[in-house]
């Protein structure tokens, strides 16, 4: 997958939407066991329009497995690119699986303890309503 991930950066750094397009699905077809590892695809320097197209392959992720890299991954994501952290955070509390996932993980998993202090205030950012987790 790292070859993988390098010929995508080439095609995001490129602009060639296409060809990101043909190579993702090509990807998500053949349900690549570390296709996560496209969280590492979130940078400011692509256009929206390639981020999209790698979050829309990483939603067809099933919702447990999606969420759990995520988490994962959040670190990494926020530091290249808090905006886009924010994005993913807001279409996981959008969808009731996903909110319900992230809300069991952050309250039982204590490993989380920083992440979960960082998805709170992101969280009441974005839904100052949403109950306690």
């Amino acid at each position: 997958m790292n070859s993988n991930i390098n010929h995508l950066q080439a095609l995001a750094k490129s602009g060639n939407i296409q060809q990101l397009a043909t190579a993702l699905d090509s990807i998500r077809q053949s349900g690549q066991a570390d296709i996560e590892k496209l969280f590492g695809m979130f940078q400011d320097s692509y256009s929206d329009q390639i981020v999209f197209e790698v979050l829309h392959v990483l939603e067809t992720l099933p919702d447990r497995e999606y969420v759990n890299a995520y988490l994962r991954y959040l670190p990494e994501v926020h530091a290249s690119s808090s905006r886009w952290a924010g994005i993913l955070l807001i279409r996981i509390v959008n969808n009731p699986q996903t909110f319900t996932i992230l809300r069991e993980r952050l309250m039982n998993d204590k490993s989380l303890n920083e992440v979960m202090s960082k998805v709170k205030v992101a969280a009441r950012k974005i839904k100052p309503n949403l109950p306690d987790f």
